[in-house]
């Protein structure tokens, strides 16, 4: 009798401090998902991308994030709902990019954290929709933002072709030049952006399990999508991540802006060089966008997007401590590469518009005669930097929105 009464102390003991564990936790639990309830109205379980097999993410159906992004039920940045079929009467457009596109907010909080939340209604879409209705209200325009954080432009090819074509799109407009950039600065003699597609080992993980590696990705993954406390410690962490990151990469110091091939390393002037020789990859991926919508009469309208060290526009105090602070990051051989390869990129760009039909816009001078402040980090933008966008970009295209209004629906 004596021997089975430490045993049961024990296992009492063992459960008593499980009982506070779960007490502990699940008050914290409840006490994040009050805090996330407070600052988008509900607490739900959707991430913000899901894992695709056709494009490796796409974004998540009604996700409502705190730095007040929302997804509508289709998984575009809306607060309304889009139908399949199109409405009578209505021109449909598309907008398709990454980060910039989508809207995110400012990546360097440590410089300026003014910029922590864009919600849908100051964003590109949105006011270029809210022109066109204003402009050409015999028909009912919507532009619908379709951009993807960290798309490239062949995601957005696979994207068209599973997601948006069924939507019946008379336009899409595609924001692109920093993610494909930042592809290219690494790309080898043999590149191929298909097979460059970020984030392709997380996909595998959970598409194909076979390691403690995909069972512990798959448990990190679900624990994000149904804790709070979990996402909270996970952003937090992430961003502590980030912060010692940039710190670590601003010590490197200045170095000469703009930026010789002989301040390069042999290494580094190497790399450049197959980068330089990979530029026409972005035009090949443009031409298969363009030939695949022409087929369903779609019109293709590409913007190569402004990014903040190429900019000429008057900075703000706070532009130009994030120019100086984004070129530390960079390092020399990035910020040469965007120096060098973004005009080539652009110079093909007009090309290749011209012999193919399609329409393009070179964005890096939009904001040239802006004095607010318009971008939020390297290439993201403030809410005033997308309104000018939207003005630019209906500007461009006013004739042929003009003619569309007057079309026969």
């Amino acid at each position: 009798m004596c021997s089975t009464r430490p045993g049961r102390r024990i296992l009492a003991v063992i459960i008593f401090n499980l009982l506070i564990v779960v007490l502990v936790f699940g008050g914290l639990e409840f006490a994040f998902r009050r805090r996330h309830s407070r600052l988008v109205g509900s607490w739900n379980q959707h991430p913000r991308a899901l894992r695709d097999q056709w494009t490796a993410w796409r974004n998540s159906p009604y996700f409502r994030g705190t730095q007040g992004a929302q997804h509508d039920a289709q998984g575009f940045r809306r607060d309304q709902d889009v139908s399949v079929e199109k409405p009578p009467n209505t021109v449909r457009i598309f907008l398709v990019g990454g980060s910039a596109a989508y809207g995110d907010t400012g990546g360097y909080p440590e410089i300026d954290s003014n910029y922590s939340r864009l919600y849908n209604n100051q964003l590109i879409d949105y006011q270029l929709e809210k022109r066109l209705n204003a402009a050409f209200p015999t028909r009912h325009w919507e532009v619908i933002n379709a951009a993807t954080m960290e798309y490239r432009l062949h995601q957005q090819l696979a994207l068209i072709e599973s997601v948006l074509l069924r939507y019946h799109p008379d336009c899409i407009v595609f924001m692109d030049g920093y993610n494909d950039l930042v592809s290219l600065s690494t790309a080898s003699s043999n590149y191929d952006a298909y097979s460059s597609t970020p984030h392709q080992n997380e996909f595998n993980l959970l598409a194909n399990p076979g390691s403690a590696g995909s069972f512990l990705f798959f448990t990190t993954t679900w624990l994000k999508a149904n804790s709070a406390l979990f996402l909270s410690l996970s952003e937090h962490l992430q961003a502590r991540t980030n912060k010692a990151q940039h710190k670590s990469l601003a010590e490197r110091g200045e170095f000469a802006n703009p930026v010789r091939l002989s301040d390069l390393s042999l290494e580094e002037q190497s790399q450049f060089a197959t980068s330089r020789a990979q530029v026409s990859q972005y035009i090949h991926v443009v031409s298969q966008i363009h030939g695949i919508l022409d087929l369903d009469g779609v019109r293709a309208v590409f913007l190569l997007q402004p990014i903040l060290i190429l900019t000429h526009k008057p900075l703000t105090d706070s532009e130009r401590r994030m120019f100086s602070y984004n070129l530390r990051l960079d390092g020399p051989l990035l910020a040469y590469d965007f120096e060098q390869l973004y005009p080539q990129i652009a110079t093909e760009m007009e090309a290749a518009a011209k012999s193919q039909g399609f329409s393009f816009l070179n964005l890096t001078d939009v904001f040239d005669q802006t004095s607010q402040q318009t971008f939020s980090d390297y290439c993201h933008l403030t809410s005033e930097g997308n309104r000018v966008i939207a003005e630019r970009v209906f500007a461009f295209l006013q004739n042929s929105f003009a003619e569309k209004a007057l079309a026969p629906n």
